[in-house]
């Protein structure tokens, strides 16, 4: 058989030693790669790469597979190779063909992973926060992908030109504690050292927040009231274990710290004087979170006017004020606080009334007095708890 047809020939790096971002990329982390091809049946081919040349015998079918042996090492970067083939009959390619191929072993840098500001709704750098689908943000090999593992679930982006990454979540996370760790994998598909662990915590609870008058300081007619004349009251609550307090009252703001049982109280350092206050209480969580309450003081330090002479009715005296009367049971009358207690001590005998809405009232005595000079006592106490005789 006459044969005088050079033999063609081809190469490629193998699928398996293609490690690039595609299998035709020509890029590869294997320091000893594998080059396929095809040419005439059992046609002899000649490698050279690095100024060395290899040979290897094409099988039955013209496929032919040539790995860079072990004791070559090869530098990263591009390499350029060449081929030539001489078939069974001697005929030999007109021209090499040349070839080239990337190694690239080195892995890239451990990339870096934040919270991102915008999702950070807690302190700067705590990771805490109250949005359940939260942005990360990192650094790593510009072009790089960037793996991230949250709560053992994948997700894969690219990095930019500059090597910025950001990653938001589209499906929201339950409140808890949550893994994340981050992988970088260059062009080669070499893998950096995973960043350093990051617990991302999700919390989307409402803080709680209570404030009252400290009972002692509520000197009302009730201990629930909020009328105190303590010009400098103690209130006191209920909030999350640990959080800041912010209560807030003519216009000033006083903080305070709940303990690990989530009490908290308040002194007021400065003096309140006589008026109504409203007064709120805020409380805020490490993800931002806040709740308020409020309520209303009233301080009062002035003691209640208080007036008390025979009514005119029982004044049968030459005049109407000279308190003697022969009326043996006369009625005391007088005026104070609107709603006072009145407590009249007569003849060693203690009797009580509440004033009217006008601040009147009228007491009857209810014996028949014999003739003689009396002595009476009225005492009259607001809703301050504020005495006046």
């Amino acid at each position: 058989m006459i044969d005088t047809q050079p033999p063609t020939i081809t190469a490629t790096l193998s699928t398996e030693s293609d490690t690039g971002s595609s299998n035709t990329d020509g890029v590869t982390n294997s320091p000893h790669p594998l080059l396929t091809g095809t040419t005439k049946p059992l046609a002899i081919i000649t490698v050279t790469l690095a100024g060395k040349s290899f040979s290897v015998q094409a099988d039955e079918n013209g496929l032919w597979a040539w790995k860079v042996p072990e004791d070559l090492v090869l530098d990263d970067g591009e390499h350029v190779y060449t081929l030539s083939a001489t078939d069974a009959a001697g005929n030999s390619a007109s021209s090499p063909l040349e070839g080239r191929f990337t190694l690239d072993t080195t892995p890239p840098s451990t990339p870096t992973v934040y919270l991102d500001a915008g999702s950070d709704s807690g302190d700067s750098g705590d990771n805490i926060t109250n949005i359940t689908t939260p942005t990360l943000s990192g650094k790593s090999e510009p072009h790089s992908e960037v793996l991230v593992t949250i709560d053992g679930h994948v997700y894969s982006l690219q990095a930019d030109k500059n090597g910025d990454w950001q990653l938001t979540l589209d499906t929201p996370l339950a409140d808890g504690h949550y893994d994340v760790t981050v992988v970088a994998k260059d062009n080669a598909g070499n893998m950096s050292e995973t960043a350093g662990n990051m617990t991302l915590v999700i919390d989307t609870s409402i803080p709680e927040i209570t404030v009252s008058l400290r009972e002692s300081d509520d000197s009302g007619v009730s201990n629930s009231d909020g009328v105190t004349h303590v010009t400098q009251p103690t209130f006191h609550g209920t909030a999350t274990p640990n959080s800041t307090v912010i209560f807030t009252i003519n216009n000033v703001e006083y903080h305070a710290v709940a303990d690990t049982d989530g009490n908290w109280s308040l002194t007021l350092p400065d003096a309140l004087a006589d008026e109504t206050y409203e007064y709120t209480v805020k409380v805020e969580n490490a993800v931002g979170t806040s709740a308020t309450a409020s309520g209303s003081i009233t301080v009062d330090t002035t003691p209640p006017s208080s007036e008390a002479s025979l009514d005119e009715a029982s004044d049968s005296g030459r005049s109407s004020q000279d308190n003697i009367t022969n009326v043996i049971r006369p009625i005391l009358t007088g005026t104070t606080e609107p709603e006072a207690d009145i407590e009249i001590m007569f003849n060693g005998v203690s009797h009580t009334l509440k004033a009217g809405a006008d601040g009147s009232w009228h007491y009857a005595i209810p014996d028949n007095l014999p003739d003689a000079i009396y002595t009476y006592t009225v005492t009259t106490t607001d809703s301050g708890q504020h005495l006046k005789q």
